[in-house]
């Protein structure tokens, strides 16, 4: 994937944290509730979730940890939201 262009960065709104918690839950990577607060828990497990799938270019918890590459995000619906 290499590293996120600057005009590809999205806010993590509520909508997609709890859609991002719901995926993460299915996958085990999440336990807490799907609320849509990216919390510390959410982005830790976030943070899981992307070294597992080897996108720590596009998303890292110590660089921008409340916006998400919109290509990755499309990655992740596309594989795991079926």
């Amino acid at each position: 994937f290499g590293s996120a262009k600057p005009e590809d960065r999205l806010p993590i709104t509520a909508e997609i944290a709890r859609e991002l918690q719901a995926m993460m839950g299915k996958l085990g990577y999440y336990q807490g509730e799907v609320n849509g607060h990216w919390d510390d828990a959410t982005k830790q497990a976030f943070w899981a979730f992307v070294g597992n799938e080897n996108l720590e270019e596009r998303w890292n918890l110590d660089a921008e940890p409340d916006k998400l590459d919109k290509v990755v995000l499309e990655y992740l619906r596309k594989r795991f939201d079926g």
